[in-house]
């Protein structure tokens, strides 16, 4: 067997032999079968092999199940994301309606907190007065109850001074029976003072 490559030139010569003879080339030589030269035929050959592939192997089947199945992988995936689309929407509005639930429920107890700190605040300030009322009435109590301790010592003591006084005079310039009634009488009044 001879190689190809080597029968590449001898080819090349029958082609480029010159049509009148003459010895110059003129031009190449195409050859034609059927009125079409060898372009022509390469371009009929490539037609023939796409219509056999359309029909004998069903290419437009193959290439539409292809489309069809990788519409269907498409699709199948817009459903899903218009499903997770849809369950994050769901899941927004109620996270909304938790939100406005939460923060109506926080508005009430901040409600009821400055309610309940109002009240407190008045029951403490009307616990104060109570107390301060109740300390003063103790602490007059306490003062007027040592006044009059005070004032009946006075009293005493004023009294133990003009009898002793009383009792000196008497001795020193009354006889007997004017000291008894004298004492008689400041006894009498003693007596009224209590």
């Amino acid at each position: 067997m001879t190689n190809p490559v080597y029968l590449l030139p001898s080819l090349a010569a029958i082609v480029t032999k010159p049509v009148d003879g003459s010895g110059k080339t003129h031009e190449l030589v195409h050859e034609t079968f059927l009125g079409l030269d060898s372009s022509m035929w390469v371009s009929v050959a490539i037609l023939i092999f796409f219509l056999v592939a359309v029909f004998k192997f069903k290419l437009p089947a193959l290439i539409t199940g292809a489309l069809d199945s990788h519409i269907a992988k498409i699709r199948f995936r817009f459903d899903e994301s218009q499903k997770v689309r849809q369950e994050a929407e769901e899941m927004l509005a109620e996270i909304k309606t938790k939100y406005a639930r939460v923060h109506d429920e926080v508005e009430a107890i901040m409600s009821q907190a400055r309610r309940e700190a109002h009240s407190l605040h008045k029951d403490l300030k009307n616990q104060t007065e109570a107390l301060r009322q109740r300390r003063m009435a103790l602490a007059n109590a306490k003062i007027a109850t040592t006044t009059e301790a005070a004032t009946r010592e006075v009293k005493q003591m004023a009294a133990t001074i003009a009898l002793s006084a009383s009792r000196n005079l008497c001795i020193t310039h009354l006889d007997d029976q004017h000291q008894s009634r004298l004492v008689n009488q400041f006894i009498d009044q003693l007596g009224k003072l209590d």
